[in-house]
């Protein structure tokens, strides 16, 4: 085997096992959160949806304002000691960090405390449901905590814990409790209260994790983050913090627009349509998390070859995964909202679809931010954050006041996409990262037999319920994964699934 096969098989196996625990996490988030979100709806309602969404959207943009960009500062830095043995360093940041968002998250949740009477007396909306924004409120210190951990164990690149605390262990406790609280009548406070506490749940698992992968690292004497690695560190936080201040404003300006000149109602209906239309990204997500520290160390080591197979393993995989998904979200649309109630399906339909041709391109382009962010070229990822800021700022308040739920995700959209062609230029000029492989080719056959199958399914069934719509998602992952198949496995999906069926004993058992 040649060096460069070698790396190859290397990162393919890395990438893809870790990225294996985060798809039982998603196949668990889809088997039980799909229909606790249904379940929720049915019971508040959009409008009640609506409040808990634009409450969340308030909790999240305070947050965001004391995050420091502290987190994300975890992936990128973490990987890179790890790899110069600077064990002293990992130990000062987590700590560091650890103190600074707990103690800013709790007096901004004291500050709020004290300022709720003046608030409700601006806003009648926060008067009538101020018990779920004092609950709420408790996301600010534990939101941060959360996110930060989770960094953390991503820099670990300890993914199977990281996916066990967030999807099992959170997403358990929640729907225990929101099915609990919401059949005993507490309404709106009820799941806000299930959302705290299983959060609370999710940060006590992670918390043991991080502290044991801390006390795991050899002891070391180095000083080097008393000077040149601490400047570095801050000088990443501070970009990663301006940018996401301003990322907020796009991540919560059109519900808060939708809020104040409609009402909850569309409030409601969008959160639904975005939520199912950010579906597909759990795949792209789920290689982020493993595909950032990996970026991250292979700019470390100036590996300029691992960074590009990094990149198109990840295209490659989520447009698989993703693909039997959009296709069926965009030939069953109307049924599937339906679910949530006729209004949803009346008026999110178009939404929806608007919304997935920008989200299918965002994982068409794949990890390219991160790509960038990780390899030395944060200072344009802030650049870009503010062309996306005023293209989003623009874009809603043109559209939202003429066309409402329609100008919002013809909002997103445009923004989605004008900002991947822009990543997509700096990568290739910056990186030297292309694009284009052959292996996008195999998408062709599985596409159109996937299409052509589910547009047959559509035709024959004139009123489809979810035991129908179960089965044709299903049916969808048969045939695109069957004919993918059928065109033959490709080398690195080889290498994936050899290693896989090693950690789980099968190729030993078969051979017996």
């Amino acid at each position: 085997m040649t060096k460069t096969q070698s790396s190859t098989s290397s990162t393919t196996t890395r990438l893809g096992s870790q990225a294996a625990f985060f798809f039982l996490g998603n196949i668990f988030t889809l088997l039980v959160g799909w229909p606790l979100q249904i379940y929720v709806v049915r019971i508040i309602g959009a409008d009640g949806l609506g409040v808990f969404g634009i409450l969340e959207g308030g909790v999240s943009l305070i947050a965001g304002l004391i995050a420091f960009g502290l987190a994300p500062t975890l992936v990128r830095f973490i990987p890179d000691h790890l790899e110069r043995g600077e064990f002293t360093c990992i130990r000062k940041l987590v700590g560091l960090g650890f103190i600074v968002l707990l103690a800013a998250g709790s007096l901004t949740y004291g500050l709020l405390l004290w300022a709720m009477p003046f608030a409700s007396l601006q806003w009648p909306v926060l008067a009538q449901h101020q018990a779920a924004a004092i609950a709420m409120g408790l996301l600010i210190p534990l939101g941060l905590i959360i996110f930060f951990l989770q960094q953390g164990l991503r820099g670990f690149q300890e993914i199977r814990y990281m996916v066990i605390g967030s999807s099992f262990v959170q997403l358990t406790v929640k729907a225990a409790l929101a099915v609990l609280f919401l059949s005993m009548g507490f309404q709106i406070v009820g799941y806000v209260w299930a959302v705290v506490i299983s959060v609370l749940c999710s940060v006590v698992w992670m918390a043991v994790g991080l502290r044991r992968k801390l006390a795991s690292l050899p002891a070391s004497t180095d000083d080097e983050c008393l000077g040149v690695r601490n400047n570095a560190w801050w000088k990443f936080a501070k970009i990663q913090y301006s940018g996401s201040l301003l990322g907020m404003g796009m991540a919560y300006l059109d519900r808060f627009l939708l809020g104040f000149l409609v009402g909850a109602h569309p409030v409601g209906i969008l959160l639904v349509v975005k939520q199912l239309q950010q579906l597909p990204l759990v795949f792209l997500q789920m290689f982020l998390a493993v595909a950032s520290p990996m970026f991250s160390a292979a700019h470390a080591r100036n590996d300029a070859e691992e960074r590009q197979i990094i990149y198109h393993l990840t295209i490659d995989w989520v447009v698989r995964l993703s693909a039997p998904l959009f296709i069926f979200f965009i030939l069953f649309a109307e049924p599937l909202l339906s679910l949530y109630g006729e209004e949803f399906a009346r008026q999110g339909k178009y939404v929806l679809w608007i919304l997935l041709v920008g989200q299918a391109f965002n994982l068409g382009c794949g990890p390219v931010g991160a790509m960038l962010n990780m390899s030395g070229t944060e200072r344009f990822v802030l650049k870009l954050d503010v062309y996306g800021m005023v293209i989003s700022t623009t874009s809603v308040c043109i559209l939202v006041p003429y066309f409402g739920l329609i100008g919002a995700a013809l909002a997103i959209a445009i923004t989605t996409v004008l900002q991947n062609c822009i990543a997509l230029w700096a990568a290739r000029t910056m990186l030297k990262v292309r694009w284009t492989d052959r292996r996008y080719l195999r998408w062709i056959l599985p596409f159109a037999v996937s299409i052509f199958t589910a547009i047959a399914a559509a035709i024959g069934e004139r009123e489809p319920g979810p035991v129908f719509l179960v089965i044709n998602l299903v049916l969808l992952y048969g045939v695109f994964h069957g004919v993918s198949l059928a065109q033959g496995v490709h080398s690195d999906d080889r290498e994936l699934l050899s290693h896989l069926f090693n950690r789980l004993g099968l190729m030993r058992k078969s051979k017996q």
